[in-house]
């Protein structure tokens, strides 16, 4: 008999040791039904053509065609706005809730779990300057409770107060259709009837649609990848940050393997909060590890920060190590400043980590001291973002994939200097 080949569409340029490593079970559904999967039966076919680009699973039996369901990319652009005295910026997405859809422009967040947008019962300046939810306009809209229960539109409806850095939203529950670029679900969300005008009247998006993991939402049904991840073919969405404007996007069900160098390398999750965190295992200056700096540390994956945060103390050591001078005197011999994590050394140029202007520098981290349980972390924003594609795998097994992020300036020689296995 003929060998059995189930084919599955892959992403332009994926290897087949990375879609193991992405999610082996959600690939291989099909061919275990017919025999088990053992990594020697995995080749690339390089015959079928680049424009091809399928990845091939030899079994025996007969041979069968399988395609994978698509993924789902949203473009992303970015903004610089104002937050109190700094100026900082964001990427955002278009969305829409409700039957008629309803457009909104949100920051993709994956520190944070819930989606908050403003409701038409919020009368705050930071409400009435943008886009708010009608839900008498929609054919699909419910009210529920905190749990995600629908309740009927007469019962007084449960409220809810969230506290950010600098200011609060309050707002009350609510479930309609979401869609995100292709795919849409009936999903919760809060709907805003108050937002504090510091800062949120500044922004230039609507809301925030929090792709943190379930435990940070308001309960696991509010979380909208737990939502919409049965629709797609793995359990995972990637996000590519890039300095021009127009070319970031984040791609729900896959990886994109042309908008970064290999090796794609895997952490896995720690902590129970509901961060897309990783254990940190130091911090290092032209990649060799500073002794004592941080060596139980952990990390956390933050696309809705503009900046490095990280334990005060910490970040004193650090300026202690890079040495940085106020007038600038030393800035083009900078050292690259690392971040460790399972065995590999992420680096960062002085162009990420220290703030420039005219003659005076100073490193870019800003002191953040998170109590416990959820600190003391690490929040590595958009600089460290622009510099390396990330992958966030919602599967049993939670965990953050790391990539070099490709460039136009940035050469495949430099790219093997910004991630470095220590093996």
């Amino acid at each position: 008999s003929v060998p059995l080949v189930c084919v599955f569409e892959c992403p332009s340029g994926v290897v087949v040791a990375h879609l193991i490593d992405i999610s082996m079970r959600r690939f291989i559904t099909a061919c275990l039904a017919v025999a088990q999967l053992e990594a020697s039966d995995l080749e690339w076919d390089d015959s079928l053509g680049a424009g091809a680009d399928v990845c091939l699973f030899q079994l025996r039996g007969k041979a069968q065609r399988v395609e994978a369901e698509s993924t789902s990319t949203l473009k992303l652009s970015r903004v610089h706005h104002r937050a109190g005295t700094q100026h900082k910026t964001a990427y955002f997405g278009r969305i829409s809730v409700g039957t008629p859809p309803q457009d909104f422009v949100v920051v993709f967040d994956t520190g944070s779990g819930n989606l908050i947008i403003p409701g038409t019962e919020c009368d705050s300046e930071a409400c009435m300057s943008h886009h708010r939810y009608k839900a008498n306009a929609s054919s699909t809209a419910a009210a529920i409770d905190a749990r995600g229960s629908e309740i009927s539109l007469t019962d007084e409806r449960p409220g809810v107060t969230i506290t950010f850095g600098t200011g609060e939203i309050s707002g009350r529950y609510a479930r309609d259709q979401v869609c995100i670029a292709s795919i849409c679900a009936s999903a919760p969300f809060i709907e805003a009837t108050f937002e504090s005008d510091n800062p949120f009247a500044s922004f230039t998006f609507d809301g925030v649609l929090g792709l943190a993991l379930e435990n940070m939402a308001q309960a696991p049904e509010f979380s909208l990848m737990h939502r919409i991840q049965q629709d797609l073919p793995l359990p995972i969405f990637s996000v590519f940050l890039a300095d021009d404007d127009d070319e970031s996007e984040v791609t729900f069900g896959g990886v994109k393997t042309e908008l970064f160098h290999e090796p794609l390398i895997y952490a896995p999750v720690t902590g129970r909060v509901g961060y897309w965190e990783v254990q940190l295992e130091g911090v290092a200056v032209d990649n060799k590890l500073v002794p004592g700096l941080c060596d139980d540390c952990r990390a956390a994956v933050d696309t809705g920060t503009s900046e490095l945060a990280g334990p005060s103390k910490v970040i004193s050591h650090i300026e202690t190590a890079v040495q940085v001078q106020v007038d600038c005197s030393n800035y083009d011999s900078l050292p690259k400043l690392g971040f460790q994590v399972n065995g590999h050394i992420m680096n960062l140029d002085k162009e990420e980590y220290v703030s420039r202007s005219d003659n005076y520098c100073r490193t870019a981290f800003m002191a953040l001291d998170i109590p416990p349980p959820s600190g003391p972390l690490f929040i590595l924003g958009d600089p460290f973002l622009r510099k390396f594609y990330t992958v966030y795998d919602n599967g049993d097994v939670k965990r953050v994939g790391f990539a070099v992020a490709k460039s136009d300036t940035l050469t495949v020689e430099k790219a093997k200097t910004l991630l470095v296995s220590v093996h």
